[in-house]
This record gives C-alpha cells, sequence and structure tokens, in this order.
C-alpha cells in the first residue's frame, strides 16, 4: 500500500505538434475536409454561369449564391450547439452526408429551383462542417497548438484557390459544368472518413438541454435576407418596396440577437470590427460571385479564364492576409483596415470597367 502511494503519477502527455500520433488522423481529416469545401466553393463559382445558361435562368442567379450562404448561417448555428451538446461525430455525419447530396442535386437538376435547392443543402452541409471543424479544435488542440492548426486550416484554402477554378473551367469546357458537381461528390466522404477517427477520440458532449434562441435568431435572418433579395428582383415598384422593407426589418432584428451589442452602429472595439468585416465580406464576395458570370455572358470569355480571375482573388488574399500580419506589429489596425477597404473598392471598380466592351481583355 505504501509502495502504492509513493508511485508518482505520471502526467498525460501533451502533443507538441498537429501531426503527433494523438492528433494526427484529425488534423489530416480537418484539413482534407476543409479542401473539400474550398474546392467545392471555387469551383461551383467558374462554372454556374454555364449552368445558368444552360437551364434558362441567369434571372435566378444570384439565388445559387444566396441559397447557399443563408443555410450556411443556419448550419453553423445549429452545429455549434448539437456538437457541444452531444459530442461532434453525428452533427459531423449529418453535414457531410447533406454536402454530398447537394452535390449530386446540383449534378443532376433540370432546372434552377433545383440546382438552387441543391446549393441550399451544400451551404446547410458546409456550414455543419466548419462548425464541427472548429468545435474539435477548440476540444482536441492544447493552446499552445491551437494557431499552428488555425493557420494550417485557412491555408488549407491555398491550393483549391491555385488549381480549383482552373481545373474547373477546363472541365466544364471539355464534359460540361454536371462532371464538376458530380465529381466533387466523392471527396467529402474520404475526407469524412479519416476525420471519424480522430473525432471518436473527443468523446460525447454534455448532454444539456437545447438553446433554441440562437437557432431560430438564423433562420429568421435567413429568411429575413431571403425576403429582402426577392425584393430586390421584383418587377413591380411597390412590392419592392415592401419586400425589401418587410426582410430588412426583420434582418435587422434577428442580427441584433446574434451579435455584440453596437455592432449594427459600429460602437469602438469588437462591434466596429465585426461591422467592418461584413461590409468588406459583402464587397469582396458579392463581386466575386458575379465575375464569372460577367466575363463568360457579357466579354465572351470561357469557363477556363473565368476560373483564373477566381485564383487571382485567390491568390491576393491570401497575400494581403500574410501582410497584414507582417505590419500588425508596426502599422495600426486603423490603417490596415482603411487600406484593405480601399484596395477593396479599387478591385470592385476595377472589375466594373472590365465589362465595358470597349476595354479590352
Amino acid at each position: 500500500m505504501l509502495a502504492e502511494r509513493d508511485q508518482p503519477t505520471l502526467p498525460t502527455a501533451v502533443p507538441h505538434s498537429i501531426w503527433e500520433s494523438g492528433l494526427r488522423w484529425l488534423t489530416a481529416g480537418l484539413v482534407l475536409t476543409t479542401v473539400a469545401v474550398a474546392f467545392e466553393a471555387l469551383a461551383v463559382a467558374t462554372i454556374l454561369p454555364a449552368t445558368a445558361t444552360e437551364l434558362g435562368g441567369v434571372d435566378l442567379y444570384g439565388w445559387a449564391f444566396s441559397a447557399f450562404l443563408l443555410t450556411n448561417l443556419v448550419g453553423i448555428t445549429v452545429a455549434g450547439s448539437e456538437a457541444d451538446r452531444q459530442g461532434p461525430i453525428r452533427p459531423f455525419l449529418v453535414g457531410v452526408g447533406l454536402f454530398i447530396i447537394g452535390l449530386i442535386v446540383g449534378g443532376i437538376a433540370t432546372s434552377m429551383p433545383m440546382l438552387i435547392a441543391g446549393r441550399a443543402l451544400q451551404g446547410f452541409g458546409g456550414g455543419v462542417i466548419n462548425a464541427v471543424a472548429y468545435a474539435a479544435i477548440a476540444r482536441a488542440y492544447p493552446d499552445a497548438l491551437k494557431p499552428h492548426m488555425l493557420a494550417v486550416m485557412a491555408t488549407a484554402w491555398v491550393v483549391p484557390g491555385l488549381i480549383g477554378p482552373a481545373i474547373a473551367g477546363v472541365i466544364a469546357d471539355l464534359f460540361g459544368w454536371r462532371s464538376v458537381f458530380l465529381g466533387l461528390a466523392p471527396f467529402p466522404l474520404l475526407a469524412a472518413l479519416m476525420t471519424l477517427s480522430g473525432l471518436r477520440t473527443l468523446g460525447g458532449g454534455s448532454r444539456q438541454p437545447r438553446e433554441w434562441s440562437s437557432t431560430f435568431a438564423a433562420i429568421v435572418l435567413a429568411v429575413g435576407a431571403g425576403i429582402l433579395l426577392a425584393g430586390l428582383a421584383a418587377s413591380s415598384l411597390v412590392m419592392l418596396i415592401v419586400l425589401v422593407s418587410v426582410g430588412g426589418l426583420i434582418g435587422i432584428v434577428a442580427l441584433q440577437r446574434l451579435l455584440p451589442p453596437g455592432s449594427l452602429r459600429a460602437a469602438s472595439g469588437m462591434p466596429a470590427a465585426i461591422l467592418t468585416s461584413g461590409i468588406l465580406n459583402l464587397a469582396f464576395f458579392g463581386t466575386d460571385a458575379y465575375v464569372p458570370l460577367g466575363l463568360t455572358e457579357v466579354r465572351g470569355q470561357t469557363a477556363t479564364t473565368a476560373g483564373l480571375t477566381l485564383t487571382a482573388a485567390t491568390l491576393t488574399w491570401t497575400a494581403g492576409s500574410w501582410l497584414q500580419a507582417r505590419l500588425a506589429r508596426s502599422t495600426s489596425r486603423r490603417t490596415l483596415t482603411s487600406f484593405g477597404l480601399i484596395i477593396t473598392a479599387i478591385g470592385c471598380g476595377s472589375i466594373a470597367t472590365v465589362m465595358l466592351p470597349a476595354v479590352s481583355i
């Protein structure tokens, strides 16, 4: 008994690398899952103009992106709480399954509404996958390794950004746009199989009662944004005013529930940063979504050329991220943020100029 009492207690080994044996499969699976989601986002954006043209629904082109983003928001909110409540495995499997089903629905779509439904499934599944991935990072990795893992997750977008749009453009030009949707479907499944072994080590959740307020607010925000977008496309001025007003009011009320207090009025600190980030993302991705359509339908370029423009945007986005990291210690955040917004505004204006027939490409 005394010998047992005197026996020292061995401390639990703390991983010193994200690639050590206890984290290796989880790291590889999360990175590959992120790569699969990134390939989908960039590849589908490249071939959507050809898709909308063939299905005769160019007027619904914007909804293919809006449906994805709105359901993505709901998926992130739902999965975040469910991963904490019952563990990450079940939400992760649901997210991967819906993501794959969405790709298949998109690949066999016979109309734009069917394609939009597939994009909505992809968005919800992608949101669930992202939420579970970051919840897994929070639970599985020690504090010293979390920044490294987050950096690796961000870097996982680089390779898809380099080759994804170009490859998707070439495949769409040679074999048709359906082959892009259907060809992407197996990759999330393969990445998920690698991730599951790592997720099993995290165990279950707390089994606490579901907290519905955030989920309800996210759904209300998605509905409000949908109504607003429908109003912007309305042919009647009265309907435009009514739908935009109703949708905007619903969205603002929901945002106040989801965002920190003061975000909508740019209160100093985190609220102002969140609002600025929202404006930046709206400008960047709102323009980015329509670049392939403008190049192919207005300027008569191929899907391959349109894909190269998305590659360029991804590269400069990554370069900007690294540049601000290098300058963060010597330059104020206000200066860096203002500079970034100015560059984004110049880029959006340049894209609009390129769409003019008088400007050569």
